[in-house]
């Protein structure tokens, strides 16, 4: 159950906004709706039952020193990927792509959560992190304005920063490294702009390249020992 509160009229209107978009949007890889009850100053959401987020697997990954297998990796990818091409065909953003948004189901299937900042494509946010989705994920196009300079300014928000977002996602499950840092918006800012995602695939296939010879010098050793 999500539980969403209100103190005003305005707080209202997003709420049924959010419920709104989740309702009419369901698919397999978007969390099921299951019913609203206003009680009170909040909306009881109910949703159907997941057993965590992707944010507390990768939690739970850093914590035993490893990454996630690739066959799990591809699951949670593909699913991911399947959402949002639902959102996207309906002409709509996701706005807030992000690991604790994204919900493992009992069933195993990787599911889209908070529905807070899906909006219709062309819809002009304004520029500030609670109305624009998490700093960490932006797109490089959301720090054009520039920082500091931006707040109260509108901009667009689009379909292409969701997939930057689920890049940032792909990227920390293959390699189990954050690959945006900052802890204030000019540092995100400067850390997006110099990100070289070129430089990046290059060095990583480097690395898996030096890795599978690795292993395979090892089999090759381990089968002259046994020969």
């Amino acid at each position: 159950m999500k539980v969403l509160p209100f103190t005003s009229e305005e707080d209202f209107s997003k709420n049924e906004h959010e419920i709104s978009k989740l309702q009419n949007n369901q698919h397999r890889n978007v969390v099921g709706f299951v019913d609203v009850i206003v009680e009170g100053n909040a909306h009881f959401v109910v949703l159907e039952l997941c057993s965590c987020s992707l944010a507390d697997r990768i939690s739970e990954l850093r914590k035993l020193g490893t990454t996630m297998d690739r066959v799990t990796v591809f699951r949670i990818v593909s699913d991911v990927l399947a959402g949002l091409g639902f959102l996207h065909s309906r002409n709509e953003v996701y706005g807030d792509v992000k690991p604790s948004n994204i919900l493992i189901g009992c069933d195993g299937r990787a599911k889209l959560g908070d529905f807070g900042g899906v909006v219709g494509v062309g819809t002009v946010k304004t520029w500030n992190s609670a109305e624009c989705g998490t700093m960490q994920f932006w797109g490089p196009e959301m720090f054009a304005v520039g920082v500091g300079k931006g707040v109260g300014v509108g901009v667009g928000v689009s379909q292409a920063g969701d997939m930057w977002a689920f890049g940032l996602i792909v990227l920390e499950l293959l390699t189990g490294k954050s690959w945006i840092s900052g802890t204030n918006g000019m540092e995100i800012g400067e850390s997006v702009r110099g990100f070289d995602v070129v430089s990046f695939l290059r060095e990583e296939l480097d690395t898996t390249r030096s890795e599978l010879d690795s292993t395979q010098s090892q089999l090759d050793a381990m089968k002259q020992e046994n020969s």
